[in-house]
């Protein structure tokens, strides 16, 4: 007889990571934006205007980069996981279950 095993907690752990990582580089992403909107209360001018076109720049072809593809990638092999780690569990609980249900002899 073959049998199935899982480690839920290092799936669970991975996916987890993945997160997390994604997470913390959207929030630097989003932080660059935010502090370079906030320059705008001291700079002005036609420097400031050009900085921001630059940073607005970049965050488009970021966008349409080869890590956003990644990043996008990574985002769906994270739910992928999630999926994985709910299925395994819910088949562990069940089989549990079953087995209680098993006559004792």
């Amino acid at each position: 007889m073959s049998s199935l095993k899982i480690d839920l907690d290092l799936l669970n752990s991975t996916k987890d990571a993945i997160n997390t990582s994604l997470e913390t580089q959207r929030g630097k992403d989003t932080e660059i934006q935010t502090v370079a909107q906030n320059m705008s209360s001291n700079w002005q001018g036609k420097d400031y205007d050009e900085f921001i076109n630059k940073v607005e720049g970049l965050k488009e072809a970021n966008s349409n980069s080869a890590s956003a593809k990644v990043e996008e990638e990574l985002e769906c092999f994270g739910k992928y996981l999630e999926r994985c780690y709910n299925e395994y569990q819910k088949a562990q609980n069940d089989l549990k279950d079953l087995a209680g249900k098993l006559p004792r002899t």
